[in-house]
């Protein structure tokens, strides 16, 4: 049954459809040891795939595909979010800041974590969360999506013009995690 009026009604019993503005993101950074809401313009996230090997048993092509993991993307694990930069610049620091706590360049005596340059994963990688919780129309959080030892692993280039007067400048973050999970 494909009429219009099937779709409606499988829509409305849906209690219609997610409207792709209505969201918000939440981060627990061990950094910064709160949860911290932040103004993301646009997120990116969700891909997801079944890893398998072929038995070789004798038949077609390789035989049959047997499931062995699960990933959340090509070689990795993913989110990108885009935030806008406010004047005082505060989403970029503590994205930043969250980096900074986790690998040291040498360029800061006070982050020596001995030989390594990085952190020991369970103090600062393990305990990093981001939630991504879905709106309805009224601002209500009707499913919420939950990376598990999320954290950020590129910022990428700032791009200003002089040319251009009617945009605001924004920089995106990719982060990487271990799992999510949705509920309702």
């Amino acid at each position: 049954m494909n009429s219009i009026e099937h779709i409606k009604t499988l829509i409305e019993a849906a209690g219609g459809l997610q409207r792709i503005n209505r969201y918000n993101v939440t981060y627990y950074s061990p950094a910064s040891d709160v949860n911290n809401s932040i103004p993301a313009q646009k997120i990116v996230f969700g891909g997801r795939e079944i890893f398998t090997l072929a038995d070789t048993l004798p038949g077609p092509d390789k035989g049959r595909m047997i499931p062995v993991g699960i990933g959340y993307g090509k070689e990795e694990a993913t989110l990108l979010v885009t935030f806008p930069v406010e004047q005082n610049w505060n989403t970029y620091k503590q994205i930043e800041d969250w980096m900074n706590t986790m690998v040291n360049d040498g360029s800061n005596p006070d982050f020596f974590y001995g030989f390594s340059f990085g952190r020991p994963y369970d103090e600062y990688a393990r305990l990093g969360t981001m939630w991504v919780e879905c709106l309805d129309m009224n601002g209500n959080i009707i499913k919420t999506f939950t990376f598990r030892e999320a954290f950020p692993i590129k910022l990428t280039p700032l791009q200003m013009q002089a040319d251009i007067s009617n945009q605001f400048l924004t920089f995106d973050v990719l982060f990487t995690f271990r799992t999510y999970s949705v509920t309702p």
